[in-house]
């Protein structure tokens, strides 16, 4: 339900340069774990870190400065309670001067002494000790002494008080907080790199804050309600709820577009629909949806946000149940429906609905779906909508967003860059979740470069200046003046340095990985992410992450490693596989971390080299393992693993659509590389001939089928006529091999209807011939085999077709009263097989429509009363089936008109 998060801060608070080792470790490892069990609980978790955003540099005065930085310091805590973490070491902190510390703590309510006291003590009392309710939600870490003797003396001195008044002050402090906060103080020991001066070997601390911090959230922030029975369903519409909360929580500007799509979706009917690639699009559609709640029947989805969201089906059984629950009937779904089941449900519901209230259909990033052809040509939506419902969706431009535009009715919105105001106002809001005012002058910079109108762009440079580390602000000491005028001009020179497109911040967010959890095992994860189709499951990474990084697997170092990519990084399919959210992430990490070719193809051959290994029944072995092969350039494994698939599974369908992809990737290029890549599996080395026919009837029917929409004639052409040239070759050798005969005259077929298509129907009456004598000998050979007797029946049916198109109507009459005669024996053997009976319906029909040609209307009425019957038939037998109503529509509009024509008003 909307609303329904809530958002739990954080405060922080120690001395600041001994302590940022120990801050860095909080930021990179505690607080994305933290989030992640906080998410659960639909809570958000703001951690506030001071190191910057205090805005001081416009204070002239020293006394108004330092008068500032304690405002802000006791306003945030006020903020922050009731969780607040002390971190102690042997620096007791900055002490200001008494008076000006005073007038902080009066302007806060706050009644303490506050003579020689520093920030951070005074931080503690008044955040934790003057509470007695705040203290049980606090935590303090003392740090034991590091190894000074190994320092020079000025590195000392920024880890360990050199006056010995404020030696005695922390001491003091120390024993107050152990004696008035007993249980709630740990101590913990660090390292020291004495090479790069640095605090190390903070593991056992951040495991010992989480552990604190999470039992003390924990007591305070109980899990959600749970639901007696919660299905597949409910979990999908919690996962949309939390990305829509997500992507909403600090949406700025868009107004007009907002306005635009609210008002296409709510405005009289008409039919219709629109899209709009470009950045930002999923939190204006998570606007746009927030708006909408109450308007419509809303039916959303976000690919990608989920383990199921990319699914097809899945979204479609989903949205089903939804349609089935807002009307009040059973959802009538088989246990598992086919995906034509699926489609033809949810486009009866869909309306069904419409009839009775407005429906809106949202789907974002439809380029996030699983790689599919289904769903890269968006096959699975209706073809018609119902004037009451509308469709909104979002996508980067692509194959997806093609074949949608490609749709009438369709209006188009690419999204316009923001403005320099509506800039401002998302940055001001990221960087307040963080509580930091950014500097004007800051935000100058970066609202001055190219890519500032750019959503995404903008959150990665907001995201990583709001993150900067120890080495960064090492940097602050090399810039003069006071240090908040050397914090300025660290933050002005990081957002100058700040890469001016996306790609570039990709870089640099991958360069901070790399940093943090090593290179090769960083940039090893990074690479196989990008050169993967749909992500790795963890259980695929813990044998592929050693293979590319030469690094032992480490789950606790992974688990680090992918919260270190933050949002830029989400699970995706029913197998949980881990993948980049973003597209732009990918082709970032093939160009800077991929160049070369060859070591492409070597990761994706080990890639192959493991999907190989797996039970032949995975379901990532079955979708991706071709994919890999094509990467690889390893012909022969790919030609081999083709033949061998068995017909009908799962794997031989994404063996398909994998090599479906490859060829379509350059289809519009005057040179069609996939093709050439494909077609030459014909010619591997060490192909049996039993594997060679294999490969020729996958590529004749399975292939095909998948490329025939969507490939232009002449590629098309190109793969039949090879594949036709292989079988031609096999039957030569073997010419009693009946089911190489059958592809055989299968191909001849399917290049007559290439051929047919570019109009030489010539040529197609010469390939529709050859099938026939193919299709004649192997029918009188075995007359009792269905397949070989239908074979010959459509044989003669695309003769009678292509006769017509010659003007030779005799000629077509006798092949489709031929066609006629095979149809009727199938239907008689199997008067339940409802294809046969369609096929006898359409064999009259064919009749019917040369008759009108010759002139014999009442010829004519007889074959199209004929073909009547058996659609009424079958049409009352299903009533959903789409198909057969169509057939019933069709023959009732050809006896109508042959009725006109005799003059039958």
């Amino acid at each position: 339900m909307a609303g329904s998060w809530i958002t739990r801060p954080v405060f922080v608070t120690s001395t600041f340069r001994d302590m940022q080792a120990e801050r860095d470790w909080l930021r990179e490892h505690v607080f994305p774990a933290l989030k992640e069990r906080l998410r659960e609980r639909h809570c958000h978790l703001e951690a506030i870190d001071l190191r910057w955003g205090v805005e001081t540099v416009a204070e002239g005065e020293t006394e108004a400065r330092e008068l500032l930085v304690l405002k802000v310091c006791l306003a945030e805590i006020e903020r922050s309670r009731p969780f607040l973490i002390a971190l102690l070491g042997d620096r007791y902190g900055w002490v200001p001067p008494e008076g000006r510390m005073k007038r902080a703590v009066e302007e806060a309510g706050f009644e303490t002494t506050v003579e020689g006291k520093s920030v951070t003590a005074l931080e503690i009392e008044y955040g934790v000790l003057d509470s007695d309710d705040q203290r049980r939600r606090s935590r303090f870490y003392f740090r034991e002494s590091l190894p000074y003797d190994e320092m020079d003396e000025a590195t000392a001195a920024e880890f360990r008080e050199a006056d010995s008044e404020a030696a005695g002050r922390l001491a003091a402090l120390k024993a107050r907080i152990e004696r008035e906060m007993a249980g709630r103080v740990r101590h913990y020991s660090a390292g020291w790199d004495a090479e790069n001066e640095r605090v190390t070997r903070l593991q056992e601390f951040g495991e010992m804050v989480l552990e604190d911090l999470w039992a003390d959230l924990e007591e305070e922030i109980p899990p959600l309600e749970k639901r007696a029975e919660a299905t597949w369903e409910d979990e999908e519409r919690d996962a949309l709820e939390e990305f829509v909360e997500e992507c909403e929580r600090d949406f700025r500007g868009r107004a007009a577009i907002t306005d635009e799509l609210v008002e296409f979706a709510t405005a009289p009917a008409g039919d219709g629909a629109a899209w709009g690639p470009g950045s930002g699009k999923s939190a204006l559609m998570a606007h746009v949806y927030r708006k909408l709640e109450d308007k419509a029947l809303v039916l959303a989805n976000a690919a990608g946000i989920s383990l199921r969201s990319a699914s097809v089906d899945m979204l479609l059984r989903r949205w089903v149940s939804e349609l089935a629950a807002f009307l009040g009937e059973p959802d009538r779904l088989t246990e598992n429906p086919s995906p034509e089941e699926l489609e033809q449900a949810f486009s009866r519901l869909l309306y069904q609905a419409a009839e009775r209230t407005r429906v809106v259909v949202l789907l974002d990033a439809l380029n996030q779906f699983e790689p599919t052809m289904r769903a890269a040509h968006m096959t699975w939506l209706p073809k018609m909508w119902h004037q009451n419902a509308r469709l909104i969706a979002a996508a980067i431009p692509g194959t997806q967003s093609d074949a949608l535009q490609s749709r009438p009715g369709v209006e188009a919105r690419e999204l316009s860059p923001l403005s320099r105001p509506e800039a401002e106002e998302i940055a001001e809001a990221i960087c307040d979740r963080y509580h930091r005012a950014l500097n004007p002058d800051v935000l100058a910079v970066l609202t001055s470069k190219a890519s500032s109108g750019n959503p995404l762009w903008l959150e990665l440079v907001l995201e990583e200046l709001n993150l900067l580390d120890e080495d960064d602000f090492r940097l602050a000491a090399g810039f003069g003046g006071r240090p908040d005028q050397q914090l300025h001009q660290l933050l002005l020179y990081v957002a100058d340095e700040m890469p001016a497109d996306i790609e570039g911040m990709y870089g640099w967010l991958l360069r901070k990985a790399e940093e943090v959890w090593g290179e090769a095992w960083a940039r090893g994860f990074a690479n196989l992410i990008a050169l993967s189709r749909g992500g790795w499951r963890e259980v695929d990474l813990e044998s592929l992450l050693p293979m590319v990084s030469g690094e032992d697997w480490d789950p606790a170092r992974f688990a680090g490693l992918r919260r270190s990519f933050r949002a830029h990084l989400v699970q995706r399919g029913l197998q949980g596989q881990w993948d980049f959210f973003h597209a732009q992430a990918r082709q970032a990490v093939l160009r800077r971390n991929l160049p070369d070719p060859a070591e492409v193809r070597r990761v994706h051959s080990l890639i192959a080299d493991h999907l190989l290994a797996l039970a032949e029944d995975d379901a990532v072995r079955e979708t991706e393992t071709m994919f890999h092969l094509i990467g690889a350039d390893d012909r022969g494994r790919a030609a081999q693993l083709y033949a061998a698939l068995p017909l009908g599974t799962p794997g031989l369908a994404g063996a398909t659509d994998a090599l479906a992809e490859h060829i379509l990737a350059s289809a519009n290029q005057a040179h069609n590389s996939g093709l050439e890549w494909v077609i030459s599996l014909l010619e591997a080395e060490g192909m049996a001939p039993e594997q060679l026919g294999s490969l020729c009837h996958r590529f004749a029917f399975d292939l095909d089928d998948a490329v025939a929409r969507d490939l232009r004639l002449s590629p098309r052409e190109l793969l039949l006529e090879r594949t036709r040239g292989a079988l031609s070759d096999l039957v030569a050798e073997e010419p009693t091999n009946a089911l190489w005969q059958y592809d055989l005259s299968v191909s001849h077929n399917k290049m007559g209807d290439v051929l047919e298509v570019r109009g030489d129907l010539q040529g197609a009456e010469g390939a529709y011939r050859a099938a026939l004598a193919i299709a004649e000998r192997l029918a009188a050979a075995e007359s009792t085999r269905a397949d070989w007797q239908s074979g010959l029946s459509v044989s003669h049916n695309k003769i009678g077709k292509v006769l017509v198109a010659r003007g030779d109507l005799q000629g077509a009459e006798e092949a489709y009263r031929a066609a006629l005669t095979i149809a009727e024996r199938l239907a008689e053997a199997e008067p339940t097989n409802a294809d046969w009976q369609r096929d006898l319906s359409a064999s009259h029909d064919n009749i019917g429509d040369v008759l009108v040609a010759r002139g014999d209307l009442q010829g004519a009425e007889e074959a199209y009363r004929a073909a009547l019957t058996i659609a009424e038939r079958l049409a009352e037998a299903e009533p959903t089936n789409a198909d057969w109503q169509r057939d019933l529509s069709v023959s009732n509009n050809k006896m109508g008109d042959v009725l006109v024509a005799r003059g039958d008003l």
